[in-house]
Formats: C-alpha cells, sequence, structure tokens
C-alpha cells in the first residue's frame, strides 16, 4: 500500500517551499558576514595606525552628557574639561587649519586649565600632534595643525598631570619625600576623546598649481613640526624637505670641487684631517651607530662603566680614497674621523672637559686607541706627518646632546647651567657647535623601579629645558654674533610618537635614519659655507 504522504504534490511542493525558507535566510546571512567582512578589512586599512609598538593602556572614558557628572565634586580629571572643533566638520581640504579647544566644563575649574598638561594626536595617513597657540581667551587652551595628506584621521586628546602647578620646581629630592603619595602614571595620563571625532582630507584640483615650493634643506630652522608616516619610514616637515643623502654624495663634500669650497683648507694644514664629534647621551650613541653604519666606517670603542656596561667612547675612520681629490700622486689623507663621547654634566665626562681635550687627549684614555690611531704622541703638534691625527686641536663641528641627563633639575637649575656653559663657549671654543634638543619621552614605559620619575622625567619639563637651549642659542647669536652655535630639533620630530616608542627613552631604528638625514643636512650645509 501506498503512503499517500509520500507520493503527494502538495506535500512535495511544501518541502520545497520549506527548504527554500530555510536557504534563503542563511544565503542573506552569508552575504551579509561577505559585506561585513569587507567593508571592515576596507576600513581597517584606510584608518589604522601602526603597529610597531602599541599606544599605553589607559582606561577609556565613554562618552558623557554635562549633567550626568558633577565636575566638581568627581575625582576623575578628565571629566572635568570639555575637548570641542573649533569648526566641527567632516571632511576638510588639504591646507585647512584644523584647531582643538580644550576649555573646563565649570567657570571654577578656569584657574585649572593652566597649570593641567594635555595631549592632542591625530592618526590617520600620517601622524601629528597639534600645537598650543596662544588665544585671547585666557579660559580655554587651543591646539591647532595644518592639514597636508589626503585620507581618514581620527583625534586623541589626554589630560597629564591635572593640576601640577610645581611640576617645574620639583627636584630629585622632593620626589624622593614624596615616593609614596605620588598618584600612579595610570591615575596622571587619562583619555579624553578617544577617535570620536573622524574627519576627511581632500585635495583640490588646483592643489599641483598652489603647492608651496619648500627649501630643500631644513639647516636653517631651528624648531621642526611635521608629521611622520604611518609606517614610521620617514618625517615630513611642515616648512622644508630633509635631503636623502648618499654614501658616495658626503664624501663629494668634503672634497675641492668646481661649485663648493673643500672643507679643510689642505694648502695651510697640509696634514690636517677632518674631525667631526659627537657629545651626549644613549640617544646620542645610537644616531652615532646609525652614522658609523651609514659612511662604513671602521671603529674601537671603550666601555669604562660611567654608562654601566655601555660604550662611552668611539674612534672611527671613513675612507674616501676612491673619490677624485687632487690627483692620484697626492699623499695627504683622505679620512675623515668621527668620534662620539659619553657626556655626562658635573662629572669628568662634562662638557668643558670634553671641549677642552684635544684628539690626543681624548684617543689616550682607550688604549686600543693609542695602538691604532695614526698620531705622534711624542710630538703632537706635528702637523708635518702624513700620518698624525693628534695634531688637530679642536672638532671642526660638533652636535652636543644634554638628553635626558638632567632630568632631576629644576628649571631654574637648567637655565644656570646652560648659562655656565655657554659663557664658556663664548671664551674659548670658537668651531662649530650644534646643539641638539632632546628627545620626547614615554612616562607610561619607565621601569618601575624608577619609581615615580615620571615626575620629573616628562614631556613638559623637557619641553621647558629645550626652550632655555633655545634662548641660550638665540641669545650667543644676537648678543655675541656667534653664528657658529646653532640647534638643531629633535625633540619636535619625537613629539607626534612617543606613543610608540621602544622603551621610555628610545625609538625604533627608523627614528633614527631620520635624525641621521637631519644631522648630514645640517653638516653638509656647513660644509658649503666655509671660505
Amino acid at each position: 500500500m501506498l503512503n499517500y504522504k509520500a507520493v503527494s504534490p502538495l506535500q512535495h511542493q511544501n518541502t520545497k517551499r520549506f527548504s527554500l525558507k530555510k536557504t534563503i535566510p542563511i544565503f542573506i546571512i552569508l552575504g551579509l558576514l561577505i559585506c561585513y567582512k569587507y567593508l571592515i578589512e576596507f576600513t581597517y586599512e584606510e584608518t589604522s595606525v601602526p603597529t610597531i609598538s602599541t599606544v599605553p593602556t589607559v582606561p577609556t572614558i565613554p562618552p558623557i552628557e554635562e549633567d550626568d557628572i558633577d565636575p566638581l565634586s568627581t575625582n576623575e580629571p578628565e571629566y572635568k574639561f570639555r575637548v570641542n572643533l573649533d569648526e566641527l566638520k567632516t571632511e576638510y581640504q588639504v591646507m585647512d587649519i584644523i584647531r582643538i579647544v580644550i576649555e573646563p566644563r565649570h567657570p571654577s575649574l578656569v584657574n585649572k586649565i593652566r597649570s593641567t598638561f594635555f595631549r592632542v594626536l591625530i592618526t590617520g595617513p600620517t601622524i601629528f600632534s597639534p600645537q598650543l597657540v596662544s588665544s585671547l581667551n585666557s579660559s580655554v587652551l587651543v591646539y591647532e595643525a595644518p592639514l597636508m595628506d589626503q585620507g581618514n584621521y581620527k583625534l586623541q586628546a589626554r589630560i597629564i598631570f591635572y593640576d601640577y602647578k610645581e611640576i617645574y620646581n620639583f627636584e630629585t629630592s622632593d620626589i624622593i619625600i614624596m615616593d609614596k603619595k605620588s598618584p600612579k602614571v595610570n591615575k596622571l595620563d587619562r583619555i579624553i576623546i578617544n577617535g570620536e571625532f573622524t574627519f576627511k582630507v581632500t585635495q583640490s584640483s588646483v592643489w599641483d598649481r598652489l603647492k608651496l615650493a619648500l627649501p630643500e634643506s631644513c639647516s636653517d630652522i631651528s624648531i621642526l613640526r611635521g608629521r611622520w608616516k604611518k609606517n614610521f619610514k620617514e618625517f615630513i616637515p611642515y616648512n622644508c624637505i630633509i635631503p636623502k643623502f648618499k654614501k658616495s654624495e658626503i664624501f663629494n663634500q668634503l672634497e675641492t670641487n668646481n661649485r663648493y669650497p673643500k672643507f679643510i683648507d689642505y694648502n695651510n694644514l697640509p696634514f690636517r684631517y677632518t674631525w667631526i664629534r659627537f657629545l651626549g647621551d644613549s640617544n646620542t650613541r645610537r644616531l652615532f651607530g646609525k652614522i658609523r653604519v651609514k659612511l662604513g666606517a671602521s671603529c674601537i670603542s671603550k666601555s669604562d662603566g660611567q654608562n654601566r656596561d655601555k660604550i662611552t667612547q668611539y674612534f672611527c675612520t671613513a675612507n674616501y680614497t676612491q673619490t677624485s681629490f687632487l690627483g692620484t700622486k697626492d699623499p695627504r689623507p683622505r679620512e675623515i674621523y668621527l668620534t662620539y663621547e659619553w657626556y655626562y654634566p658635573g662629572s669628568r665626562y662634562s662638557l668643558e672637559t670634553l671641549l677642552n681635550n684635544t684628539f690626543k687627549q681624548s684617543c689616550e684614555l682607550i688604549d686600543k686607541c693609542v695602538k691604532k690611531i695614526p698620531c705622534d704622541f711624542v710630538n703632537s703638534t706635528n702637523s708635518s706627518s702624513t700620518n698624525n691625527i693628534c695634531s688637530t686641536q679642536k672638532a671642526d663641528y660638533t652636535f652636543v646632546s644634554i638628553g635626558s641627563h638632567t632630568p632631576g633639575w629644576n628649571i631654574e637649575h637648567v637655565d644656570k647651567y646652560l648659562e655656565n656653559i655657554f659663557n664658556y663657549i663664548y671664551e674659548r671654543y670658537q668651531e662649530k657647535i650644534t646643539f641638539i634638543t632632546t628627545n620626547v619621552v614615554n612616562i607610561n614605559k619607565i621601569p618601575r623601579g624608577y619609581r615615580n620619575q615620571y615626575l620629573i622625567r616628562n614631556n613638559f619639563r623637557i619641553a621647558k629645558a629645550n626652550e632655555l637651549l633655545k634662548k641660550h642659542v638665540d641669545k650667543s647669536q644676537q648678543d655675541n654674533n656667534n653664528k657658529n652655535i646653532d640647534l638643531l630639533d629633535f625633540f619636535g620630530i619625537t613629539q607626534p610618537i612617543w606613543e610608540y616608542s621602544s622603551d621610555a627613552v628610545h625609538y625604533e631604528d627608523p627614528v633614527y635614519e631620520e635624525q641621521f638625514r637631519l644631522v648630514f643636512d645640517r653638516l653638509i650645509s656647513y660644509i658649503k659655507t666655509i671660505q
């Protein structure tokens, strides 16, 4: 007997309809998942930030209405201030200025805004940090930056060191006493806005005609501001172009040619070597490491315990005998000497001591240097020998970075120290010196063993110390007409990226690559001016 349910056309039709009812939603869901995956990947590709390092973990504050929390009674400082865009737009044009306004949520908090510090960061195809600018309204803080590159961007604003009036007055002895009372870093660094403000930058069709012609050197720029490409491969200043040098181009500038005078007057000092010197901290040592590799230099080094097991002196030579100097039979040396020396104020590595040392005196501190460097140690003033770098009394060019060696000094202490060393230079040193501003630091990565060092090792104190350094450089150029002293700004190029540092004070290799370009831009620009 046949089972009518099995052969019924109606039953078969119902089964097909039932299957379609199941199948159609499945296709719809799969389609939505594919679209969602595509859109998410596309969005990530357009707006993701570099993954070299991660942004420090700090609490994300949810958006709030003014009535939700009383800004006067809350203990959370991030609820005391409001972040606004001067002109709320979703799309800007290249060369527009974006302005971020930070204001107190209650009139009585106005007196706190000048003793509170903020950090504004914009990320997208490039990464940059809008700068605090003067405002006619003293009850708000205004940060601004030019928008130079197309793409999608998002804004982050953080409050750091709420109501720290005394931050510039701290010394090491103070923070030791305050150790148990000091708040933890995650209480001092809080996010106010984290990507809620997003916008797009587009480029007008007339941009190519209106594009500014920037100078092809940054050697005359004391303060550098700009942005980093999101892969950290290049820093792009707003107001100049950093040249890209090849090794052969660097050495060619050290020779006589028809266009530029030579670096050293070999006619008057026939066997004089070129000596370029770097005095500084561990960041300077990392920069020097990049330089010696780029130039293919041969080096000897010494570690004397002043910086634990780290190297405190390098003596390097780079040979350029393959270039067309003054003829193949010219016996004069074709070498450039590069040295790095650990610089620490108040020690035997003080700046005054280092600048006073001749090449011979510096070399004698290292046994390997005495054995390998071509010196007449008996008669070091003998410049008639073709093999005597020791006749060199002063470096032709010296780069000096005070670095992170004076964080325990308050601002008055730093100012007095700078006044003393600049007076020393005025009286005793006429050769070329470039002072380098101190890199920014990441307080969230200071090792726990340093306890509350973030109260003295932070970017607001570093910025103030760099301002004092610039003040003394400017004064030396104006009052003393000393054009041989100038300033190179490493603070400005690291300011947008301190969240991505490799540790509290050091950076990834591409950052030192850009610093190398800036150093040789300055060096070669100086070579071209020598008469």
